[in-house]
């Protein structure tokens, strides 16, 4: 590998690095809020509730749908539990599956600002891999069926076994990639005027430069959302348990000063 190609490579594992980065933190909170919320449900509210209840209190409707929302965990714990774990075992039988991974990977892309930088990611790999291998001499049709097993998404990966049965038949890659939706404008345009002047690899190189310099932006876009919706999601429903705790009690206090 060149000395070009190692910078490019360790570019996306430096790409990669920063979204996993990125992740640690709300995937943390995350797991965080979902055992305080279990603790509140499960330990905390039906306490809260005895107590209520003993003082014969009339609580507001935010704590009854609260106390109605611990009963129901409290009830089906053990269900939840065993849902997790089968989903967990699932998901591993199911990512075995070529239609699921197929299906996963579709529904990948179609997610908001996510599926854009999933994209992204796939298709820099391909044209980074298929300027490698069309500077090595390898075949088109070749490369194609090379690069359907480095993209790392299986919907992309089905799209260019389309493109490589239109090359087979005689027709030009771009014109069949330009019938495929998951292939980017930019990509196919690029690739176009390449087919035309007869220097694939340089478009595909300047393709993969663009991605490198498209996709730190993605990220930052994606993450300058996802955090803080995160967070105000997990704090909302943190909030909503405790107010509905706090309310009885400040009827309780005004209620004494009267």
């Amino acid at each position: 590998i060149g000395a070009k190609q190692l910078d490019q490579s360790v570019h996306r594992l430096r790409i990669a690095g920063e979204i996993r980065q990125a992740l640690t933190y709300p995937i943390i909170v995350i797991f965080a809020v979902i055992g305080l919320l279990s603790v509140l449900l499960i330990y905390v509210v039906p306490q809260f509730e005895t107590l209520f209840r003993s003082m014969h209190m009339e609580v507001p409707v935010l704590t009854r749908v609260v106390m109605n929302a611990s009963r129901f965990a409290t009830a089906t714990w053990y269900i939840w539990l065993g849902l997790l774990v089968g989903l967990s075992l699932g998901w591993r039988l199911a990512r075995k599956s070529k239609v699921f991974a197929v299906a996963l990977d579709r529904f990948k892309l179609r997610l908001p600002l996510f599926g854009e930088l999933v994209r992204m990611f796939a298709l820099s790999r391909f044209a980074h891999n298929l300027a490698m291998m069309h500077k090595s001499g390898i075949t088109l049709t070749r490369s194609l069926e090379i690069c359907r097993t480095l993209v790392g998404n299986q919907a992309i990966a089905d799209a260019l076994g389309r493109v490589l049965r239109g090359v087979v038949e005689g027709s030009p890659m771009t014109r069949v990639m330009d019938q495929e939706p998951v292939f980017s404008r930019v990509l196919v345009t690029m690739l176009s005027a390449g087919e035309a002047s007869g220097k694939i690899d340089v478009a595909l190189e300047s393709v993969s430069e663009y991605y490198n310099i498209v996709i730190p932006r993605q990220i930052k876009a994606f993450f300058s959302i996802f955090e803080p919706t995160v967070m105000l999601l997990l704090i909302g429903v943190v909030g909503v348990v405790a107010l509905s705790l706090i309310l009885p009690m400040l009827q309780l206090w005004e209620a004494a000063g009267r």
